[in-house]
């Protein structure tokens, strides 16, 4: 029995030791990542669809030490284990070629090898048969609903389909309807929760009155098919108005019409209803009592910039100020504030606006984008004036948004006084309380979470590694896609006295996060993390839309 034991726990010291010594290894790789200036990965915790892997052969993957683990249309991201063979670049020269935008990322040959195996993997490829006989099984009831759709819009007149149209939105709560036209039919689509879903189709001869229909509400000029158009049109419903902008593409089977919803109950979220932590809410929010200085807001295009800004000047707005936005366009109006609409054909762009603006003696100015030299010198010259200025940065994170506006040309003697506070987020989908489900998180997951639980454990006494994490299933409720709803996961640099020496300074990334976490800045992947702790969301919707740069 004793012998047993000793073994057992001889077993449990190597494996300890094991894990240990891969650690080791993972942070060296992620030293080198940082020193090639790319990305990291560990392939062990991305869920990689096989439908990436076809891009490249086994043996390419092996000669080369390389694999593709994640694609969004023509954006490709690949891992390597070795910078310096020779036939990974022929091979990522090769995808490029091919048409794919290539991000190039940095992995251990641990993680590697552990991806490889998904090559020609008979379990794999059974595992994926059982998961589209399950979601075929789920999405029956969901596609019973979307034919009788479009068997009512079939017998409706053109009006009275756009309008049943509409009032399909509103029950999926989408942010966009795509109208695809094919051969012989329209695809209907609609964007919710940031992802795309399929509705139903139209036969060509019900479309073409429809489309001529959205045509007439958005003033757009029915002859004209060869050429976008792009357009608008408000509709009212029992209780409120919802604006419609309307962007029409030819394609080689018709036109495709793309219709963005801009919902007032949507957009009008109330700063604490965003999804900040209780840290990156506090970090914020001090900022905005300040009288003057630069709060940028940056992400990707569909992270929920424009909803943070309009939740910051809902907060900070009252009769004693006088707050100006210059936007384009103006997609929600607030009560109170001032709020103008560039036109860069009649030479009104933001710079030119911002100027404007000042004349009329404003206390905050937001700027709807920065997005060249001229623009980011008059937002930082009128935050240096006494205004306090809000605006929007496309960069990956906090730091970012800092060197960007650097490497534009503003002096750091001059921004770093400037800065008040960067905010980087995006969005990542809710898991549907009424069909999620919950498991032991697996040996990758749990080091992932004692990582951030370290690092935070002095700020969140409460928080400890969970029993179980949430995983999405789907109902008739959320689609059959597992999550419902949306949250914002942000990283929120405050600039004190240490940030402004660093920037002024012109320092590398790795210096500058090391400080402003020392400053109380969180990572976007901290802040995910957490999220997956609380049962909100699951790690899947984090790795997909969240880097890891730790």
């Amino acid at each position: 029995m004793n012998q047993n034991f000793s073994q057992q726990k001889n077993s449990k010291v190597k494996s300890a030791i094991s894990d240990l010594n891969q650690e080791f290894k993972e942070r060296e790789v992620i030293e080198r990542s940082k020193e090639l200036n790319i990305g990291y990965v560990n392939l062990k915790k991305i869920p990689i669809n096989i439908d990436f892997l076809q891009l490249i052969s086994k043996e390419e993957s092996i000669k080369g030490k390389i694999i593709p683990f994640f694609k969004v249309g023509k954006k490709l991201r690949v891992a390597f284990s070795d910078e310096n063979n020779i036939y990974t670049k022929e091979i990522i020269d090769g995808l490029i070629e091919q048409g794919f935008e290539v991000n190039k990322n940095l992995c251990s040959m641990e993680s590697l090898s552990f991806a490889q195996r998904n090559f020609k993997s008979k379990l794999h490829f059974e595992d994926q048969e059982i998961i589209a006989k399950e979601k075929k099984i789920k999405n029956y009831s969901q596609e019973i609903k979307t034919k009788d759709y479009a068997l009512e819009i079939k017998n409706l007149k053109s009006d009275q389909a756009l309008n049943l149209l509409h009032e399909k939105v509103l029950s999926l709560s989408a942010s966009d309807l795509h109208l695809e036209s094919k051969k012989n039919y329209l695809r209907v689509r609609a964007r919710v929760d940031g992802v795309l879903i399929d509705l139903f189709e139209i036969d060509s001869s019900v479309a073409e009155g429809i489309i001529r229909q959205i045509k007439h509400e958005a003033h757009l000029k029915f002859n004209i098919k060869n050429i976008p158009q792009d357009g608008k049109y408000a509709f009212k419903t029992s209780d409120r108005k919802i604006d419609v902008r309307v962007s029409t593409l030819p394609t080689v089977f018709g036109e495709t019409i793309v219709l963005r919803f801009l919902d007032p109950k949507k957009g009008a979220v109330a700063l604490e209803k965003l999804g900040f932590s209780a840290n990156s809410l506090q970090n914020f929010t001090s900022s905005l009592q300040r009288k003057n200085g630069l709060i940028l807001v940056t992400g990707p295009t569909g992270s929920g910039k424009t909803t943070t800004l309009h939740s910051a000047l809902r907060k900070i707005n009252n009769k004693e100020k006088k707050v100006i936005t210059l936007e384009d366009p103006v997609e929600l109006q607030i009560e109170g504030i001032v709020q103008c609409e560039i036109n860069a054909s009649e030479g009104f762009d933001f710079a030119e606006g911002v100027h404007a603006i000042l004349r009329q003696d404003p206390d905050v100015i937001m700027i709807g984008e920065i997005r060249d030299l001229k623009t980011a010198q008059a937002a930082v010259q009128a935050a240096l004036t006494g205004h306090l200025v809000f605006s929007t940065l496309h960069t990956n994170s906090a730091v970012d948004a800092a060197i960007r506006l650097l490497n534009m040309g503003i002096s750091p003697i001059v921004l770093a006084p400037a800065l008040r506070c960067i905010v980087a987020q995006r969005l990542v989908r809710l898991v549907c309380s009424k069909c999620v489900q919950f498991q032991e998180p697996s040996s990758a997951e749990k080091l992932e979470i004692e990582k951030v639980l370290s690092k935070i454990s002095s700020l969140e006494q409460n928080l400890k590694m969970p029993l179980k994490i949430p995983v999405e299933k789907g109902c008739s409720e959320c689609s059959f896609t597992g999550f419902k709803g949306q949250t914002s996961v942000a990283e929120i640099l405050p600039i004190n006295e240490n940030v402004r020496k660093i920037i002024k300074k012109e320092t590398t990334q790795k210096e500058v996060i090391s400080v402003a976490e020392k400053a109380g800045m969180r990572t976007m992947w901290e802040e995910g993390i957490l999220k997956v702790i609380k049962g909100e969301t699951t790690f899947s919707e984090i790795y997909k839309n969240i880097e890891n740069f730790t």
